[in-house]
């Protein structure tokens, strides 16, 4: 009761009664009061009594991080990876590009990172064989709650009559492949499973097609295609 008392100075004993039953935890007792009769004052053991056992806390329901994942569109891009140039001794004259916008709601996210598998009917890829995307020059990146950023997937370009796409993955060099050969397969599509691994997160693989049947139709689709 002292303790409601320090919480509430100015409760009455009828108060004290309800905020002990309704706000905290007490149960039932006797024990010692003090009785003031004809303005006198005096002990009474046995009173009946409530016997406080601590404030009620509430806990809120725990929230995990959560990401939400749109494709952009394909768009025009100025400026190419300084490593295309050196392995290709000359600048593109057409590049273009396509990303992934990501938001992360609820919570903060740290240490994101876009897992991904690479399927191509065996021709290049391991269908076991796992990357990760590069995030702006990082392998992980750390959100706040209800923050959106994109991440690059690829970039294809064209140098005279050449044409190829880069897969933006976290590596020492792109994977560049010739975009003719994929244009001449009976099924031209490469699927890719994203999955988004963080602390405390692990969000589930979400299929992409990669389509590459011309210049033209290059882009990200979400699900998959028959390949190979």
């Amino acid at each position: 009761m002292s303790k409601v008392k320090e919480r509430y100075p100015n409760a009455s004993r009828h108060a004290v009664d309800k905020i002990l039953r309704e706000e905290g935890f007490a149960e039932r007792g006797v024990g010692e009061v003090t009785v003031i009769r004809n303005g006198r004052s005096y002990k009474k053991n046995g009173a009946p009594i409530w016997i406080y056992k601590g404030q009620k806390v509430t806990i809120p329901p725990e929230t995990k991080p959560s990401v939400e994942v749109s494709i952009m569109p394909r768009m025009p891009r100025k400026v190419v990876y300084r490593v295309i140039e050196e392995i290709e001794q000359k600048p593109p004259e057409v590049i273009e590009f396509q990303a992934l916008q990501v938001t992360v709601r609820n919570h903060q996210a740290k240490n994101l990172q876009a897992k991904m598998f690479l399927d191509d009917g065996g021709v290049w890829f391991d269908p076991k064989w796992a990357c990760y995307l590069n995030w702006g020059g990082r392998r992980m990146f750390d959100f706040v709650a209800n923050q959106t950023d994109r991440i690059e997937v690829w970039l294809a370009y064209r140098i005279g009559d050449v044409e190829k796409i880069a897969l933006n993955v976290w590596s020492d060099r792109p994977i560049i492949l010739p975009l003719k050969e994929i244009y001449q397969r009976k099924n031209p599509y490469i699927s890719l499973d994203i999955q988004f691994i963080g602390e405390d997160l692990t969000d589930k693989p979400r299929k992409f097609t990669l389509n590459a049947q011309s210049w033209n139709a290059i882009g990200l689709t979400e699900g998959r295609k028959p390949i190979g």
